[in-house]
């Protein structure tokens, strides 16, 4: 600006700081170098050949700045409107979706791409890579650049198929499933512990024959007669199979939303995650 205007108190003025405000940060700038930038020329100032050769470096680097910035915002507002959500299969379908069309109706311009993760841990791990913006799953300890949400109440059933004995029962307890093979989640999944601590608090130990990491194999596997399941109550059952709820009081592992505490998210990723708060069934 010194160089533009070749007047100390009008550049001052223009930049909002006083005039030996101007002069001190031009000399520490010319001590800095080791070479004057400027001389005086009766009331104003010129640039000495120093500082001409000076200035052209500085205003292709500015410009550079002002170009590299203009980028960044362009890129910025071409992506904001995406939202990439990582979730657990089947069942957050349900709630996703409708969130989804409620938002779409006051945003129409968002695009949602939504990745159904095998586990827990792969959900997680995308998170903290920063290949997804939000995620539904299981809380884990000790992630603390992330912000875990709970938002969905689960809601443990058995399903077999519409023509097994079991679909009669209204109810059913653990200790009615001691004779029948069990499909369920492997031990890893926090589902799945959960599962098989609850037999154990009713010391039952179940004849569990198969245990997946999802939703759907298992489901696949009732399907083909291969015993009964314990899992999750989703609405995407109901017209497949016979679901009978659990005679038992318990507190279910909770679905969380998940999004990183550090990031810089978008307006419509930040209205996005209201929504889904509004949505919550957590009280």
């Amino acid at each position: 600006k010194l160089a533009e205007l070749q007047h100390y108190t009008k550049s001052a003025a223009e930049l909002y700081i006083s005039q030996p405000s101007l002069s001190h940060s031009m000399k520490n700038l010319e001590d800095e170098l080791g070479i004057s930038l400027f001389q005086k020329n009766g009331r104003n100032i010129v640039l000495t050949d120093y500082g001409r050769e000076f200035y052209q470096c500085i205003d292709e680097v500015l410009t550079l700045l002002d170009d590299g910035i203009a980028m960044l915002k362009k890129n910025a507002e071409s992506t904001s409107n995406n939202i990439f959500i990582a979730t657990l299969p089947l069942f957050s379908v349900e709630f996703i979706s409708k969130n989804i069309r409620t938002f779409m109706k006051l945003y129409p311009q968002t695009k949602f791409d939504i990745f159904t993760c095998i586990n827990n841990k792969e959900v997680i791990n995308g998170m903290n890579d920063g290949i997804y913006d939000l995620g539904l799953c299981y809380k884990v300890d000790n992630e603390k650049d992330l912000v875990f949400v709970p938002i969905l109440r689960q809601d443990l059933v058995i399903i077999c198929k519409k023509d097994h004995e079991l679909s009669k029962k209204e109810k059913i307890t653990l200790s009615d499933l001691r004779e029948y093979p069990l499909i369920t989640y492997r031990e890893s999944n926090p589902l799945g512990a959960f599962i098989r601590n609850l037999f154990k608090s009713q010391k039952v130990e179940p004849n569990i024959v198969f245990a997946f990491d999802e939703d759907i194999t298992i489901c696949e596997m009732v399907a083909q007669d291969f015993g009964i399941a314990v899992l999750d109550n989703m609405p995407i059952l109901r017209d497949c199979f016979s679901i009978i709820p659990l005679d038992i009081e318990t507190d279910l592992p909770l679905l969380y939303l998940v999004y990183h505490k550090n990031s810089m998210n978008s307006k419509v990723i930040q209205n996005f995650i209201r929504l889904l708060k509004t949505s919550s069934t957590i009280a």
